[in-house]
């Protein structure tokens, strides 16, 4: 009964956000306030009792009709795509937000408003699905805030940027501007977004030191909006603190208090997760497919897309369900929907790094442009800084090379004597028994190794002997003996030498790849550690990435 009453409240808050533009007979305790009072109450209630909210916008939007005020009922607008946003009818909030966009960004004293409507349209957008589009709108907010100078706006959109950056997989990028953006607006208080990215960190102690503190600050506000996402929140990090009880507590919690459907998902995504850690499989297939029931119901009521940010992850985790109880049909379907949506996913990020990264390359144009009249005072100065440095340069050039030779022909003669070391251990080793492999077993294997390559399994960052065994179906002495006989390589060579020949034909072939730090690249192929990248990529090619990419760019 009680999900039923939840399921009724739901579709009755929605149905009085769609009628915003319907007559509306005002109550007399608000017939007589202004429509200042009006919107004060709208935001004062908004996180607390969202009906009451809807109520109060409603009210406003009458007003406006029935004294003809373009601007009020634009304001009224507003605050109705902000209702929206609440209870998750994505649809209203962009169709109320792309109004307000038309109608303030003619006049420039609404630059605020045309500022928050172009951030609620970005942020619905973002939230049904479509982060390239959402992206677009997020980088025009972010242009307005810094032609305003408005710290407030560009914490705001600096927070937000840093929110994308996140879902691409651009982790450390994401904290810093989290944090930037908290000390540009320390009031902002950002425990959401900082605390989110150290979970994406695999942070969880750092995380739940900013979901506490906020929730804290939530209860005692009454915000329950926000309450229930640091509930979510302090789940995930006792989840990945592998407490799973401590976890499904929170998330209960979260699962109690939320409105939003999309962020329900993330919730029911999380306790499938504990249960399937749990080996409460049966458990775990039902709450995921309520998140998927829950999807295919909202894609049949609008004609906006509904694909929430775990979408791909919960098809991969109700596979590895199906797998556990042998369900061999149900295994195949949902892995299957998974690889689909693996790669239609990672176009999307993609698309988004893109967008970001162009919109980085035409802000530091825009900067030189503004810069070029200094540059040409300081010309001859820079000239002389430049031949000075030419000269050091060339000093510290020959010196490295100098260093470089010694360090070579102390390495080689380093190298020498471990290969004698080494030769000398095998041969002192050599009496043990060798391990026999079968013709038959080693082709079968060399075959399923062959498509542990061409799939791109080690790019994993979890790619380990024990990881790669398990794909190629067979155990870690067959496939040490098998890599060292037939690809000449120690494994930890082999897995490194695969990474690295797939970073060198990325680099060769894709310009946006080349533009990405070192860290994302690292990121990208693999490697938990920029320093392990590095040190690998070096290795196998004599040369920095750093160098490499600056060379390549130069041949471009």
């Amino acid at each position: 009964m009680k999900k039923i009453f939840s399921c009724l409240s739901f579709l009755c808050i929605i149905n009085l956000v769609n009628a915003q533009d319907n007559y509306f007979e005002i109550p007399d305790s608000l017939k007589q306030k202004t429509a200042k009072e009006l919107i004060s109450r709208s935001i004062e209630t908004r996180n607390q009792n969202i009906e009451h909210a809807i109520i109060y916008t409603k009210t406003l939007l009458q007003l406006a009709i029935n004294t003809d005020n373009e601007v009020v009922k634009h304001y009224a607008y507003l605050h109705t795509a902000l209702n929206a946003k609440v209870v998750g009818d994505y649809e209203t909030t962009i169709r109320y937000a792309k109004l307000c966009i038309n109608y303030f960004k003619k006049d420039p004293i609404f630059f605020a408003q045309e500022f928050q409507s172009l951030t609620l349209l970005a942020t619905a957008l973002e939230e049904i699905g479509k982060d390239p589009e959402a992206t677009t709108y997020f980088l025009a907010a972010n242009s307005l805030a810094e032609q305003s100078k408005n710290p407030y706006l560009i914490a705001t959109s600096t927070r937000n940027l840093g929110k994308m950056k996140r879902k691409t997989g651009r982790f450390e990028e994401a904290l810093a501007d989290y944090k930037k953006a908290n000390t540009i607006s320390p009031e902002r208080k950002l425990y959401m977004g900082i605390g989110g990215s150290y979970l994406k960190l695999n942070q969880p102690d750092s995380a739940l030191v900013y979901s506490n503190k906020g929730l804290q600050e939530a209860l005692a506000e009454k915000n329950i909006f926000h309450a229930s996402y640091y509930y979510i929140d302090i789940g995930i990090a006792y989840f990945l603190k592998q407490d799973y009880h401590t976890s499904l507590k929170n998330l209960n919690d979260a699962k109690e208090l939320i409105h939003n459907e999309k962020r329900l998902i993330e919730v029911y995504f999380y306790i499938g997760n504990c249960y399937y850690l749990l080996e409460r499989y049966e458990d775990s297939i039902d709450i995921l497919q309520q998140a998927l029931q829950i999807i295919k119901d909202n894609e049949a009521q609008s004609k906006l897309d509904f694909i929430p940010y775990e979408y791909t992850s919960i098809l991969e985790l109700l596979a590895d369900n199906y797998h556990k109880i042998d369900d061999d049909a149900s295994y195949e379907l949902y892995r299957k929907a998974f690889k689909e949506r693996q790669s239609t996913s990672q176009k999307e990020k993609n698309s988004v790094n893109d967008l970001i990264y162009t919109a980085q390359i035409k802000k530091e144009k825009d900067r030189n442009d503004a810069n070029k009249f200094q540059y040409y005072r300081l010309k001859q100065f820079t000239i002389a800084l430049c031949i000075i440095f030419i000269i050091s340069s060339s000093f510290l050039l020959y010196r490295a090379k100098k260093r470089k030779a010694i360090f070579n022909t102390l390495n080689e003669k380093m190298l020498a004597l471990e290969r004698d070391k080494l030769k000398r251990t095998e041969e002192k080793s050599s009496h043990k028994k060798e391990v026999i492999i079968n013709n038959k077993k080693t082709s079968e294997i060399l075959a399923r190794l062959e498509k542990f390559e061409e799939q791109e399994f080690y790019l994993d960052p979890n790619c380990n002997l024990r990881f790669v065994a398990k794909k190629v179906k067979t155990n870690a002495t067959y496939l040490t003996k098998i890599i060292h006989t037939h690809k000449e390589k120690k494994f930890i060579d082999y897995i490194n030498y695969l990474r690295i020949t797939y970073t060198l034909k990325r680099l060769n072939n894709d310009l946006k790849f080349r533009a990405y730090s070192i860290k994302s690249i690292s990121e990208e192929v693999g490697y938990k550690s920029t320093d392990s990248f590095t040190k690998h990529f070096k290795k196998h090619t004599k040369l920095y990435p750093s160098y490499y990419i600056k060379t390549l760019n130069k041949k471009a």
